[in-house]
């Protein structure tokens, strides 16, 4: 995942996008810290990101310690 480029998405070299608005970007934080909250490992990702453009950058997150009975894994 480290290896991910999350930049513009019609930039050469990019991986993932921004995401849509402010309010995907809330729900996807949400879903972040749902999955703590419940137990889950964050091992990697799931924080902001700065670029030039002003957009909404997220880093993907990945997560151990997981099961399929957690909201963040139902819903997220």
């Amino acid at each position: 995942m480290q290896g991910l480029v999350v930049d513009d998405a019609l930039k050469s070299g990019t991986h993932i996008g921004p995401v849509v608005d402010q309010g995907q970007l809330d729900q996807g934080l949400k879903y972040i810290r749902i999955g703590q909250e419940e137990g889950a490992k964050l091992v990697a990702g799931g924080e902001l990101l700065k670029h030039d453009a002003p957009r909404f950058y997220l880093a993907p997150a990945l997560f151990t310690d997981v099961s399929n009975r957690m909201r963040a894994t139902q819903e997220g």
